[in-house]
């Protein structure tokens, strides 16, 4: 099976890029000469050693060892064990600039020696000035204020096939420019996104179809505004993205006697969306809503995902100090509709994997989360199960997760993922990605 492209480098890189971003930085002001400027000393300074331009602020090593009972590749493959490093690092850059960098390399096996992996999530510097805020490199921004589903998240890759327990840690950055206007409790955002970086989707193992990935030509046509306000009585944000789906569609290419081929291509979207949040009382309320728009205006073209409305509402409120409980309610509704089972024979069944990989499997429907998590010991101790279900076909996700924190730099996981429902429905045709786990992590 070959997956959506991925940029890839080695650990050693990702420690040398960090090196390099630091080397390279510049300075706050250089120095005038001597026989322009005679230097003037503050008396509070005399005898201090000057700021330094270049300042680690921060540079974390984390290894991590788990067991799975199976991949998240959908290729049938039972114990896998996976190992990995991840680092992070920020240095400060005189005054108000930083560098940040986080990568991981990893290796995930079936006790054989499958090839390792790595990837820099982000890299990139940043700066300030007066009212702005100034930011260039691979960045990892997050939309959305809703309890882990987030329509308006369109701009961070996701490799789901990762053998990680959070899902945060499946997301990583694309290159962008970004430029921040700040006045009081207002912030307005303009980006620019040069880089394209497709998210990585488990595909099964079709005898006789091989999957190619088609990133877009035109990667550098991307951006994205947004505005967002915090601070009062309510946080909110608007936000637009021009640019590509990170999602591929499955669009057949070539048919033969020897097989097929079907090319992970992806759409041109323009993603209207709004969030906010606020409290009541002891609830946490929370609202988010996104109008995206693709190529496939009229739902002519079955191998291209409709334009659709994405909506999720909810809350949540802790109980007994320590217990909190979080429920949100979801819609989504697909414009333009059309059955993909009436696609005619051969190419209905890959019509019909289209339109589960894109949860277009219904013109509407309506589904819930429900998150319950509670700590112990000093909040050592973390358990949380957590849910999502689609009520049109009957499928669901259950997420239990048990954390410890035996010291503060031993961490032991122990979780699982159970999807269930029809084979026809969203999450009943990923039941093979059942997995179950743990993992052991220890930060240097």
């Amino acid at each position: 099976m070959i997956r959506a492209k991925r940029i890839r480098l080695p650990a050693a890189a990702a420690l040398a890029l960090l090196a390099a971003l630091v080397a390279g930085a510049p300075r706050a002001e250089e120095t005038p000469p001597a026989a322009a400027v005679a230097p003037r000393i503050a008396p509070e300074a005399q005898g201090r050693d000057p700021e330094p331009a270049v300042r680690i602020d921060r540079a974390d090593l984390s290894l991590r060892a788990s067991a799975w009972s199976r991949s998240r590749l959908l290729d049938g493959d039972m114990g896998v064990n996976s190992a990995s490093a991840w680092f992070l690092g920020k240095a400060a850059l005189g005054e108000g600039g930083k560098a940040v960098i986080d990568a991981w390399a990893r290796s995930d096996s079936r006790f054989d020696s499958r090839a390792g992996a790595s990837d820099v999530r982000e890299a990139y510097v940043a700066g300030s000035r007066g009212d702005w805020d100034f930011s260039a490199g691979r960045q990892l921004i997050a939309w959305g204020r809703a309890d882990s589903v987030n329509p308006t998240d369109v701009l961070p890759a996701r490799n789901f096939t990762l053998l990680t327990p959070l899902d945060e840690d499946q997301k990583t950055g694309v290159g962008s420019v970004r430029a921040t206007w700040n006045r009081d409790a207002l912030r307005l955002s303009a980006l620019w996104l040069p880089e394209f970086r497709s998210s990585t989707l488990p595909l099964p193992a079709v005898p006789g179809v091989s999957f190619v990935a088609r990133d877009p030509s035109a990667a550098a046509r991307q951006w994205a505004l947004r505005a967002e306000k915090s601070g009062e009585r309510v946080d909110w944000a608007v936000s637009y993205f021009d640019g590509y789906e990170r999602q591929p569609d499955l669009r057949p290419e070539a048919f033969s006697a020897a097989g097929a081929r079907v090319g992970l291509a992806h759409t041109r979207i323009q993603m209207l969306g709004a969030d906010a949040a606020t409290t009541v009382g002891r609830y946490g309320l929370r609202a988010e809503v996104a109008l995206t728009r693709t190529e496939d205006r009229h739902g002519t073209d079955p191998f291209t995902r409709n334009p659709f409305l994405y909506a999720v509402v909810g809350g949540d409120r802790t109980f007994l100090t320590d217990l909190n409980v979080n429920a949100q309610l979801l819609y989504r509704r697909v414009v333009a509709w059309e059955d993909p089972a009436a696609v005619p024979a051969p190419l209905r069944e890959l019509a019909l994997r289209q339109a589960l990989l894109s949860n277009q499997r219904d013109a509407e429907q309506a589904g819930a989360t429900v998150r319950v998590a509670r700590k112990w010991w000093n909040d050592t101790l973390e358990a949380e199960l957590s849910g999502v279900a689609w009520f049109a076909r009957g499928d669901f996700l259950v997420r239990p997760r048990l954390r410890y924190a035996a010291t503060d730099r031993l961490r032991f996981t122990l979780g699982g993922d159970v999807y269930r429902g029809p084979a026809d429905s969203f999450f009943g045709s990923l039941r093979n990605l059942s997995t179950a786990f743990v993992e052991v992590q220890f930060n240097l």
